[in-house]
């Protein structure tokens, strides 16, 4: 059995949860494509990480002993003296100060549809199972009719002459 056979047959019956899960499948693939083609996104991820300061509007950090400026993207009214920068490590001009919130929504949109998707499929699955009785089991099942022996003996008693 061939490992495609498998999975279809694993998938077999599910009928709209598959097509959800693979949507939702599609859509955390795009998202995290997305976030790959971002340029400032993936310094958060792949960059280097330095401390630095921001004063006046401009953020100055140091790599390999030599000193960067750069405006960061939000601007703040107040002067930090130690804020995370994130930067390119082939050109550390290339640099954006850490977020945390940017983080959190590439994880929740990359990872959310990928937990919804797989609750899809467990949700399709249980359905399938809970469809599926064993023939012995649905011979003991309460109320799948009367008992033959019973009903033989009536129809002789409503047969006889009285």
């Amino acid at each position: 059995m061939s490992a495609r056979s498998r999975l279809s047959s694993a998938f077999d019956g599910l009928g709209p949860y598959a097509g959800i899960a693979a949507v939702l499948f599609v859509l955390a693939l795009l998202m995290f494509l997305l976030i790959v083609q971002s340029q400032q996104d993936m310094l958060l991820w792949t960059g280097g990480r330095t401390v630095g300061t921001e004063t006046n509007g401009l953020v100055r950090f140091r790599v390999d002993g030599q000193s960067y400026t750069f405006v960061p993207d939000q601007q703040s009214s107040a002067d930090k003296p130690r804020v995370e920068v994130y930067y390119k490590k082939s050109d550390p001009f290339a640099a954006r100060l850490d977020s945390t919130s940017v983080r959190v929504l590439d994880l929740s949109f990359t990872i959310a549809p990928l937990l919804v998707a797989a609750g899809v499929v467990g949700l399709g699955l249980r359905r399938r199972a809970r469809g599926r009785t064993s023939p012995a089991r649905a011979e003991s099942a309460f109320g799948t009719g009367l008992d033959p022996d019973f009903v033989q003996r009536q129809l002789d008693q409503l047969r006889r002459p009285q």
